[in-house]
């Protein structure tokens, strides 16, 4: 992603944006977070839109309190504002955790289960990748047509991906243009509700981050390449649940930030609290200034010699 694609973008875009940045409580966020939000702050206010800060933490095995405060910290850092959404930790668990809309995806999940268009699977990772050495993250099927007696090992419901006639999901993405993502082959069968925890089921992250986006307004999404897999299972599940604004969102994957291997920075990377977080860098004399260099150079643009705050980037 360059800056002459940004003005490309900025060019064709005839409305406000409406965005948000999303980021999970579950490590420290790493620079390719960073740079993300950067870029999705910059085209919100350049277009006059409206930013939320959306943190998901539906997932709670892997929050911690540490995590969370991380995620203020490192905007402050940054100097990225945002117009919804919570404004310090405290407000975000009483007032914007995902778990205070659990009836909400339940609900969801429920129109799925009317529909059809999900099945109970019980069989463990392990058993997955056992069946299929070649692909081991891509799931069979298995349990679509099997019979189970009751009471067995606690189940998940996968999203019937063959519900549709269609295996192609088009994708309208402003940055690589507009292609297709065939869910057959890249993400069939994807999780909707996830095995209980303590008797609680939760819903996955692909049905709680688009309700999340329809409920919000969204218009533009902002997303690395990385979940390209993830837009078209979304947009399948949006036209199953007759969401028609998410099928009207703009979506744009930019390129991954990589180590000096060339493998893409994840938040596990974060998490350790090395090089590559954010609260790594500001905390080993890393300056605003210094930081907001490097998105520079991401977007391949000549820095300003006074570079203090993001509105200088604009």
């Amino acid at each position: 992603m360059n800056h002459s694609k940004i003005k490309s973008v900025l060019n064709s875009i005839q409305k406000p944006i409406h965005s948000r940045i999303a980021p999970t409580p579950s490590g420290f966020l790493h620079k390719g977070n960073a740079f993300s939000f950067l870029l999705t702050w910059i085209l919100v206010r350049k277009t006059g839109g409206t930013l939320t800060l959306r943190i998901d933490d539906i997932d709670k095995t892997r929050k911690r309190p540490e995590y969370l405060q991380d995620i203020f910290e490192t905007l402050d850092f940054l100097g990225i504002d945002w117009d919804k959404g919570a404004k310090t930790p405290t407000d975000f668990e009483s007032n914007y955790s995902q778990h205070h809309f659990l009836e909400i995806y339940q609900k969801e999940i429920e129109i799925l289960k009317h529909k059809n268009a999900v099945f109970e699977c019980f069989c463990s990772r392990s058993e997955i990748q056992q069946r299929n050495l070649y692909n081991k993250n891509i799931y069979d099927g298995f349990c679509l047509n099997s019979l189970h007696t009751e009471n067995q090992k606690k189940s998940a419901l996968r999203i019937n991906t063959n519900y549709f006639d269609k295996k192609n999901i088009l994708i309208n993405d402003c940055n690589r243009g507009n292609f297709e993502i065939n869910l057959e082959k890249k993400i069939p069968f994807f999780i909707v509700q996830k095995k209980a925890q303590r008797d609680i089921k939760l819903p996955a992250y692909q049905i709680t981050s688009l309700i999340d986006d329809v409920r919000m307004n969204i218009n533009f999404v902002v997303r690395g390449s990385d979940l390209i897999n993830s837009t078209a299972a979304q947009l399948f599940l949006a036209e199953i649940l007759e969401k028609n604004s998410f099928s009207e969102i703009i979506f744009l994957h930019h390129d991954l930030i990589e180590d000096t291997a060339g493998n893409k920075i994840s938040k596990s990377a974060g998490s350790r609290y090395d090089s590559f977080s954010v609260k790594y860098f500001r905390e080993n004399g890393g300056t605003k200034e210094q930081f907001l260099k490097q998105f520079c150079e991401w977007i391949k643009i000549e820095p300003k010699q006074s570079l203090q705050t993001i509105l200088d980037l604009l």
